[in-house]
């Protein structure tokens, strides 16, 4: 029972690390579309 518990622990941490991973990119790429965006507007590209 302890093991089971320990190694659900340890798969929480794992998945919220792999979350909070893609959470922070997520961000970035957010942040670099929305430096890109006005450029592409007025070059014609949307």
């Amino acid at each position: 029972m302890l093991s089971n518990t320990f190694f659900k622990g340890i798969l929480i941490k794992l998945k919220t690390k792999e979350i909070k991973t893609i959470y922070s990119q997520k961000l970035v790429d957010l942040e670099e579309l929305k430096k890109s965006a006005p450029r592409k507007v007025f070059s014609g590209e949307l």
